[in-house]
């Protein structure tokens, strides 16, 4: 799957392989990104060299901090970017794509189609790099469609389920309602 990250004013070309190799800019990178708390703390392992790393999502992308630094980062799948298409969900959507974070494999779907939900309810819980993590809704609303299934592979920004929100839905940001 080849995406587009945006830093500032910066651009690079991600490509991640089905077997979890990346490449940017066309150079193969030794990268590998493990969740702490099986939230938005990861340690990111470059190379060799540990860094800790804060992620979280936001309507405008990604706040990332690294090391005390913090980046707001833009990250388009290639095929959206040539159509045009900056934003994951752009302001006042009707509806939640719940996207995996992460390439992995879909050990649990907790939730199925018509379901109510809460903000931070889980959706699925997805296996990446012999770790579990549970993947959350961040609106409130009603499963609309569920995109994946158990024992599936899933890529970094696949689309697991959408829910169908309701008027005014305050977002959900690390336990809180935005």
């Amino acid at each position: 799957m080849k995406y587009r990250a945006i830093v500032g004013q910066d651009e690079y070309l991600v490509k991640v392989d089905p077997s979890g190799e990346v490449h940017v800019d066309g150079c193969q990178q030794s990268i590998r990104l493990e969740s702490i708390d099986q939230g938005g703390f990861f340690m990111l392992l470059a190379g060799a060299v540990p860094h800790e790393v804060f992620i979280e999502r936001r309507r405008e992308g990604y706040a990332v901090t690294v090391e005390g630094y913090h980046h707001l980062v833009h990250v388009v799948d290639e095929s959206s970017w040539f159509a045009g298409e900056r934003d994951q969900a752009p302001a006042g959507e009707k509806e939640e794509r719940v996207i995996s974070p992460m390439p992995g494999i879909v050990v649990a779907m907790l939730v199925e189609e018509g379901q109510p939900v809460r903000a931070g309810d889980g959706i699925a819980i997805l296996e990446a790099m012999k770790m579990e993590n549970e993947i959350r809704a961040r609106r409130a609303g009603v499963v609309r469609s569920v995109h994946v299934r158990p024992g599936q592979t899933v890529n970094l920004n696949d689309v697991i389920a959408c829910i169908d929100l309701p008027e005014n839905t305050p977002v959900e940001q690390n336990g809180e309602s935005t």
